[in-house]
């Protein structure tokens, strides 16, 4: 957590600096509201933080978050100047150079039907990406063992598949069970490798998905391409587009389970076109989250 402090200001990391240390090494979600809770998340529960360091489960005791402390965090995410980070901002996010990804909420301006900019700050989700090097063993020694596997992994938000795709990156690109492999990932939010590259890894970081796995394919004859978070009309097109070039996918997308997710229009259009011959759920579990493979009836 202590990588959060340098963008808070004093009285909160002071708050934050005297919770328990216990607390602190769970920790993977920082919130802060414009007149509401301060809180915090684990993997699985939901935690608010007191003016005195202390946890409590009633809202009514949680410390609150001022207008000003949000808008000084905001600041200090975007390096000085929000103005060049405001491409993001639109899309509901920052990332910091040192891979913290923080959602961020607040007054939208549009035209015609697109945000231009985001102002009055409201709420704040700081994220830690927790650097766990065997989180997916189990998916990368499967994938290893039946190389041209294309792989989906599924979930709700917050269970660890960012983790597990970092994971199994880096074991096919180092590797880990067998050869190395060629990796294309498109980190098109800076979180997917916010350490930079590693192995045989070819990271296109901020790149949309289409474009990254279109320059991918034609110029860096990848073994596997990694995606975070597909579900897009535009992250169908361009995986269909490449389904023929032999290049395999390793993605992640959100869904409890297989009924949600084939009820996904583009996660269905995938499905049918038989972009991946493999599923794979996560569940949250005691050490982080744990695999269950799952088959879909054609």
């Amino acid at each position: 957590m202590k990588r959060l402090y340098p963008y808070l200001d004093e009285a909160l990391c002071k708050v934050l600096k005297g919770l328990p240390e216990e607390v602190k090494r769970e920790v993977c979600e920082v919130r802060l509201r414009v007149g509401g809770a301060t809180s915090l998340s684990t993997y699985s529960k939901n935690l608010f933080v007191t003016p005195d360091s202390k946890i409590t489960n009633n809202p009514k005791k949680a410390r609150v978050s001022t207008f000003q402390e949000v808008a000084n965090a905001v600041t200090r995410l975007c390096e000085g100047s929000v103005y060049r980070y405001m491409s993001t901002l639109n899309s509901g996010y920052i990332v910091t150079r040192d891979g913290i990804r923080t959602g961020v909420c607040g007054q939208a301006t549009s035209e015609k039907e697109k945000i231009i900019s985001v102002t009055n700050f409201t709420s704040l989700n700081m994220r830690l990406h927790k650097e766990i090097e065997n989180a997916g063993d189990s998916l990368a020694n499967f994938i290893s063992k039946n190389q041209g596997t294309s792989l989906l992994i599924f979930s709700p938000p917050g269970v660890g598949k960012t983790t597990v795709i970092r994971s199994i990156a880096k074991s096919l690109a180092t590797g880990k069970f067998s050869r190395p492999m060629r990796v294309s990932v498109i980190d098109e939010r800076g979180e997917i490798l916010p350490s930079g590259s590693v192995g045989l890894i070819d990271r296109f970081l901020g790149y949309s998905k289409p474009d990254g796995i279109e320059i991918a394919v034609r110029l860096f004859s990848p073994e596997y391409i990694v995606c975070d978070e597909i579900g897009l009309q535009d992250d169908t097109k361009a995986m269909l587009s490449v389904q023929n070039s032999g290049v395999p996918f390793i993605a992640t997308t959100h869904a409890r389970n297989i009924n949600e997710l084939i009820k996904r229009p583009n996660i269905m259009e995938l499905i049918k076109h038989q972009v991946f011959n493999s599923y794979a759920r996560l569940e949250k579990s005691e050490n982080g989250c744990s695999v269950v493979f799952e088959e879909l009836n054609s």
